[in-house]
């Protein structure tokens, strides 16, 4: 089946832009003139300086600096011309060079900041220098000469980030929230939309992300498939980033997709660098929970608690500075308790139970989730000509993910009165909470679950591009390629998912001091034991098999040219090609095995395989389960052992539902190609700068899918049949019906045009408005294009993908006011207003409707995903503030201040939009001491699609530290969330008279490192 549509949306005044520039061609040519390059270097840092802004004063002349520090700026009149180079913490530095008509000169700079001589800051060493103040001047060039509404922020400037997360780097800037998974953040957010609508690139190259999960966002791992397109932290490390850009707006010349914003991450380069450097690291890394040598991991092995990690760059330039090599190498781990008290309610009132709220059970979730992160960056740069530069990124990233869940369910029962219902009651309050002892009341019981995560991800990235230029004409190239995979492997890694056993029905009394304390007592009133493993029953085990891969191959052509005009002009034109490929299996739902040997079957247990690892029953600082006869838990690594060692001691319970989910329902093999082609131009008309464009996308989807036999076909061949749902009632049928034929392709293809338009006006030198439109698409998730069919005969209802989903369109409006002074500060204002239209929704329709023109179900409806016309708003209002105070006297001179402030609305419900939140941080220097505090404050955010559930405010504290023993030597401690506070999610509708309670209490501790680095 294929659909074409094509969409533009082109708004009337779009275009002016346009004509603004082509009316600047109407002044006079500027007269006979020369073009001077060159080099601006920072001798503090020893780092050659990009985005340092080069003027002829008295006249519209500028250029920025760019990789190494170069500069071009033409149309110079000849003769004697006097340049002068401006950087934001740095005094302004003028010089003097000659002009020949149609020449080109050459001219270097130095910089010297502001806070002293040039010998005084060398003097302070390299660590004042290169953090906070650096960070931040940095950060304000980029800023200024992007004419797109971005925040730039240098990597170091929040000092080490604890495993090299992004994430954690990223929750500082305003604007920008993320999704976290188990106390792990795994993607971002931008002016409150969810990650689908972020895009995040690799100095300006798509990344693969690929995670085996059906989806994950909004902020818990959910099965809709609404997160399938987005970016996973895990893909890539900070410790080889020079620096991150979030872009507001698009430009022409950007890809389409990322309608709530891009975050581009910009790779350390030698050639930003004189000399040799390198730089390393060793250090180690404990969390509050653990803070001994050793004890019980994930997998009931006694390991080492405290784990070492590194980090190594080196960068060097050859060939008389015309060939610049950087390798990046980073190996780090972390550690989280990850224990949670989750409180289950039932709020519907009933004429057996009329309370308005019961308790309904209490589960105490136990287990340590280890990560280990390894990456490497090689970066090289080579002059091969005067004109021609050629360029390698090349980026590697493992990740190692452990967690070993524990649960322990304490369910009381049903609610109603026995007289009503002729079972056991849930009696008592929320406070005190205990079964009632009748005989038929199955209900009261002791669930063992959780599960073993053994999360396996690694990705490759590599990215050759080209730039040349011949007098005004530049012309740049891509060949990015990039691949991700992602496996969960339990048993094959040393242990089950989970094991399986029978609740225990027993009888309990839970108290608690109130009703939204997470610290239980919990005293057994009868029953079989609950310590006792052999009272757990019917022993069986599960493994899992979820993979997922993602594979990208782009190539892209970029040409630009300044016209010789009096006001800066250019045009850019490009065009790009890009396939991305996506497979994803899940084998899960048919990998269980009952255990029939010695003790087992469906009476046996698996006593004598108890945890030498008791239940964690303290979370942080509080005792949350109180018991005095703690329940006995199933050791997963000697189960594991024992299904190695002896095979025949476990039996396949898997049925046909299972095998059908698991192998069949579950493939995807997904192919999507965008062809792009785009034209922009930016002019400079006195105070005010203006760039627009116009860009093009074809979207083509080929999807391959079952092409089963007819279920008439497969009985006639000796397999039965459900008449329900047409599918084979045997293993052997299954594939016989599937996997006879050829999988068929169902493709889909639309075009669409993407106006943009940006202005800037200087209302004086240091305070600059702007103002940013553009148009922009989120494409179907994976599992909304793509998957099988599943037919109701009896209902006649096919529930389907559908390969013919349109996108949703955005409109993206965003105004900033922004006021740069010095030493080295800023204030922004900044509000957007994202609108999106055609928003994904399950619709039924008709067989035709639908597209589908067999005659056999010419009469059945179909369940699929449509379009609505629905407006859905998003308006984000950002306050940020930074700046060095060096006015400060004596020993404040080297204070830092970070802040900022996000508001965000929705008109919809939309769980992960946080209301209001605050970022900050603190930095000192003095000397040999350095001090970082940072904060990110959050209000209650809904938390869930299930309306009413939240999750409460709070503050979460992270510390830097540092003291320099020599002038290359530095000993540095660092903690992420170092109050201890934990996540508290409640439930409630105060609208319908219902109170918000504690729904679940999470702890994840303070992770702590420390080390020491160096230079060399």
């Amino acid at each position: 089946m294929t659909t074409r549509r094509s969409g533009s949306r082109l708004p009337a005044w779009a275009g002016g832009i346009l004509l603004l520039v082509l009316a600047a061609g109407a002044l006079a040519q500027a007269p006979a003139t020369g073009r001077v390059t060159g080099r601006i270097f920072n001798p503090a840092t020893g780092e050659y300086v990009r985005h340092a802004e080069v003027r002829l004063p008295g006249t519209a002349l500028v250029a920025y600096s760019g990789e190494g520090g170069f500069y071009q700026l033409d149309d110079v009149p000849a003769g004697t011309a006097l340049l002068q180079v401006a950087f934001s913490g740095y005094r302004t530095a003028s010089a003097s060079v000659s002009v020949a008509p149609g020449g080109a000169a050459s001219l270097d700079f130095e910089l010297q900041s502001t806070a002293g001589t040039a010998a005084e800051v060398i003097q302070l060493g390299q660590f004042i220098v290169s953090t906070d103040r650096e960070g931040n001047a940095k950060a304000i060039m980029e800023q200024r000469r992007n004419l797109n509404i971005s925040t730039s922020v240098a990597a170091d400037i929040y000092g080490d980030v604890a495993e090299g997360n992004v994430g954690e780097f990223l929750k500082f800037l305003p604007g920008v929230d993320l999704e976290y998974v188990s106390g792990v953040s795994r993607g971002p957010r931008i002016g409150g939309l969810d990650g689908q609508y972020v895009g995040v690139t690799f100095d300006g190259a798509r990344l693969a992300s690929a995670d085996a999960f059906t989806a994950y966002g909004s902020t818990e791992n959910a099965a809709d498939g609404a997160q399938s397109r987005s970016m996973s932290f895990e893909q890539m490390s900070i410790t080889a980033v020079e620096s991150i850009e979030v872009s507001r707006t698009a430009s022409a010349d950007m890809d389409a997709d990322a309608p709530a914003g891009t975050i581009n991450l910009k790779t350390k380069r030698a050639f930003d660098r004189k000399g040799r450097r390198i730089d390393w690291q060793v250090s180690l890394s404990a969390n509050s929970e653990k803070l001994t040598l050793r004890d019980y991991g994930p997998d009931d092995q006694r390991r080492l608690q405290v784990r070492p990690n590194y980090m190594f760059d080196y960068a060097d330039v050859f060939l008389n500075q015309r060939l610049g090599v950087r390798l990046s190498l980073n190996s780090s781990f972390g550690m989280a308790p990850q224990q949670a008290v989750t409180h289950t309610f039932q709020r519907t009132p009933t004429a057996a139970d009329p309370r308005p709220v019961v308790l309904m059970g209490i589960q105490f979730r136990d287990g340590p989730r280890t990560t280990e992160r390894f990456n490497a960056t090689l970066t090289a740069d080579l002059k091969a000509t005067p004109r021609l530069v050629l360029s390698l990124a090349a980026m590697f990233n493992g990740y190692n993910n452990s967690a070993y869940s524990r649960a322990l369910t304490f369910a009381p029962g049903v609610p109603g009165t026995a007289a009503a219902t002729g079972r056991g009651t849930v009696i008592g309050t929320l406070t005190d909470l205990r079964t009632n002892g009748l005989a038929n009341n199955t209900g009261r019981t002791l669930t063992q679950a959780g599960a073993t995560a053994v999360k396996l991800t690694n990705s490759l990235t590599l990215a050759p591009r080209f730039e040349y230029k011949l007098g005004r004409l530049t012309l740049d190239g891509l060949a990015n390629y990039s691949r991700s995979r992602n496996d969960y492997e339990g048993l094959s890694r040393g242990t089950p998912v989970r094991e399986t056993v029978n609740p225990v029905i027993v009888d309990f009394r839970a108290t608690r001091p109130h009703e939204n304390s997470p610290e239980w007592t919990i005293t057994q009133l009868g029953g079989p034991d609950w310590s006792n493993l052999a009272n757990y029953t019917n022993p069986g085990i599960l493994d899992e098999g979820r993979f997922a891969f993602t594979e990208i191959y782009t190539g892209e052509l970029n040409a630009k040219y300044v016209l010789p005009w009096r006001m800066p002009t250019f045009l850019k034109a490009g065009a790009k090609v890009a396939e991305e490929a996506r497979e994803t299996r899940n084998a899960s739902p048919f990998l269980r095995w009952s255990y029939i040997g010695p003790g087992g079957g469906p009476t046996g247990s698996y006593a004598g395989l108890q945890s030498p690892r008791p239940f964690d029953r303290r979370f942080g600082s509080v005792q949350v389960l109180n018991v005095a006869n703690p329940p006995a838990v199933v050791g997963r690594d000697a189960l594991a052992k024992l299904f190695r060692a002896h095979p025949e001691y476990f039996v396949p319970t898997g049925t046909v539902d299972q095998y059908y989910n698991a192998f069949i329902a579950s493939q995807r093999d997904f192919t999507q190609v965008v062809a792009a082609a785009y034209g922009m131009a930016n002019t400079r008309l006195g105070p005010w700068q203006l760039q627009g464009g116009l860009r093009w996308e074809r979207t083509e989807t080929r999807s391959k899918e079952f092409d089963p036999l007819p279920s008439a076909q497969v009985a006639a061949a000796g397999y039965p049949v459900s008449a329900a749902n047409r599918r084979a009632t045997t293993i052997p049928g299954l594939e016989y019906q599937y996997r006879s034929r050829p999988r068929v392709t169902r493709t889909g293809d639309y075009d669409n045009l993407f106006p943009s338009l940006s202005a800037k006006y200087a209302l004086r030198p240091d305070l600059e408005a702007q103002v940013g439109y553009s148009h922009a698409i989120a494409r179907p998730p994976i599992d909304s294009l793509a998957g099988i069919w599943v037919i109701n005969d009896a209902a006649q209802i096919i529930t389907a993908p559908n390969p013919n989903l349109r996108p949703e369109l955005t409109d993206n409006y965003v105004a900033r006011l922004a006021w740069y002074f010095e030493p080295v500060g800023s204030l922004t204002l900044l509000g957007q207003q994202i609108e999106i239209t055609d928003q994904r929704v399950s619709r039924r329709i008709g067989a035709a409707e639908f597209g589908e023109d067999d005659p056999t179900y010419a009469a059945y409806e179909f369940q699929t995903f449509g379009n609505n016309d629905d407006l859905y708003r998003y308006r984000s209002l950002e306050l940020g503030y930074n700046q060095q105070l060096t006015f400060l006297p004596g020993w404040l001179r080297g204070t830092t201040v970070n802040l900022s402030y996000t508001r965000n609305y929705a008109n919809q419900y939309f769980p992960g939009v946080t209301p209001h939140r605050v970022t900050g941080g603190f930095g000192w220097s003095q000397g040999r001491y350095n001090l970082r505090v940072g904060g990110v404050w959050q209000d209650d955010t809904p938390f869930t699609t299930q309306f009413g559930r939240y999750r409460r405010s709070n503050l979460k504290v992270d510390l830097n530290a540092g003291v320099k023993l020599g002038r290359r030597l530095t000993l540095f401690v660092q903690g992420r969330n170092i109050l201890n506070q934990p996540e508290l999610v409640y439930e409630g509708d105060p609208v319908r008279g219902q109170p918000g309670l504690l729904y679940r209490y999470s702890n994840y501790g303070v992770a702590w490192v420390a080390g020491i680095k160096g230079s060399l």
